[in-house]
């Protein structure tokens, strides 16, 4: 790559998502999954956690507040 140019991954979304992070984080953890972020409650008022995938890419997962 020449100087000053950037590497860009791309973005991937799924279309599955847990309905209850909560639940999905005790399943993962208990499988061995690291997560660095466990289900936290964010200002626009979901739910959000982050997992490290098995290439150490940090991964998130939510849903909407219940």
């Amino acid at each position: 790559m020449a100087n000053g140019s950037k590497t860009w991954f791309p973005l991937v979304w799924s279309k599955t998502f847990p309905a209850d992070v909560e639940a999905f984080y005790r399943d993962m953890s208990a499988k061995g999954v690291l997560f660095s972020m466990p289900p936290k409650k964010q200002d626009f008022g979901g739910v959000l956690a982050q997992f490290v995938d098995s290439e150490g890419a940090h991964c998130s997962v939510g849903a909407e507040a219940a």
